[in-house]
């Protein structure tokens, strides 16, 4: 019974920093599943050596105790993320502030990784916390020498910490895209696009093209979806897409960065046609996609193969049956 508090407090130690990182992020139920996959992960591989060491110098007090959960928080990010790299030629910026040159950060640099540094802190701290006092209400770090050990109560966080991990652990299925906008919702792996149509517009259209597709859904009794957003000043995206049970998905995925300072491409928006089950006339539904975007931007659809070159049509375009000509 004396291990059960220590698996409450490992598992709602993790939890705690997790599920900040997650309601933050805006998005938790996106969030929460990976970034308590890397707090357990912290807790098992250096949290508990430390605490095993703790155990063994008996440091029961709370400063130790979130001190070193902070640099267990901070530690692995530091590594993996540190900025020097003299081998480096490039550059790069965030929000047109420049954080590197030639692989050597600049001060803004230094301080964008010290502000990361201190916040892995924060959550590694947190986390401490929430290992210690749920160590502490158990009664197997005592306040006083009145306090003892408590398994019932044990018992009852290692119930709850188990059985709120593991509803975490189920939230990607329980929360999964089951619509047919999903093109993996039968459990593909990778699913290729039948048609990639390159349509050469510009940021400007994004909106007009996103109700030419809604009115071309509502014709044909698909459904529309879009999930464009704008993070301003960095990076607006469109995600547009429309389906139909047992039918083909027609999905935009595009990202305009404004800290993009390369020079344009020539390429356009990209429209991919997915068949994800297979023995469709997809043939059909794409050959009156593409009069819809030439009738409203005559010209410049245009077509690209697996490894983005510039290509004809696609035969099966061509012909109003979906087969090859000849």
């Amino acid at each position: 019974m004396s291990t059960l508090p220590w698996i409450a407090a490992f598992l709602l130690g993790a939890l705690a920093p997790a599920a900040l990182f997650a309601a933050i992020s805006g998005k938790a139920s996106q969030m929460l599943p990976p970034a308590f996959a890397v707090t357990i992960g912290h807790a098992l591989i250096l949290g508990v050596p430390v605490a095993l060491l703790y155990r063994w110098k008996r440091w029961k007090r709370l400063w130790a105790a979130v001190a070193g959960a902070a640099l267990i928080g901070m530690i692995p990010v530091g590594i993996l993320t540190w900025p020097l790299d003299p081998s480096s030629r490039g550059w790069d910026s965030v929000n047109d502030v420049v954080q590197w040159v030639d692989g050597i950060p600049t001060l803004a640099g230094w301080i964008s990784y010290a502000e990361l540094l201190a916040w892995m802190a924060v959550l590694g701290a947190i986390g401490g916390l929430i290992f210690w006092l749920t160590l502490r209400c158990c009664g197997l770090i005592p306040g006083d020498a009145q306090m003892s050990f408590r398994p019932r109560l044990g018992l009852l966080l290692a119930s709850l910490a188990v059985a709120a991990s593991g509803s975490v652990a189920a939230l990607p299925m329980l929360s999964a895209d089951r619509s047919c906008h999903n093109v993996f919702r039968d459990g593909q792996r990778s699913v290729s696009a039948v048609v990639n149509i390159d349509l050469d517009i510009v940021q400007a259209d994004w909106r007009d093209l996103a109700k030419l597709l809604e009115q071309f859904g509502q014709s044909r009794q698909m459904s529309f979806r879009d999930l464009s957003q704008s993070q301003a000043p960095t990076v607006d995206m469109l995600y547009l897409s429309l389906c139909a049970e047992d039918s083909p998905v027609i999905s935009i995925d595009e990202q305009h960065w404004h800290t993009d300072r390369l020079p344009p491409s020539n390429r356009g928006v990209g429209v991919r046609i997915y068949d994800p089950r297979g023995g469709h006339d997809w043939p059909a539904l794409a050959r009156e996609l593409v009069a819809a975007l030439d009738g409203r931007w005559s010209g410049k659809v245009r077509f690209r193969d697996y490894g983005g070159r510039l290509v004809p049509a696609p035969s099966e375009l061509s012909s109003p049956r979906g087969a090859p000509p000849g």
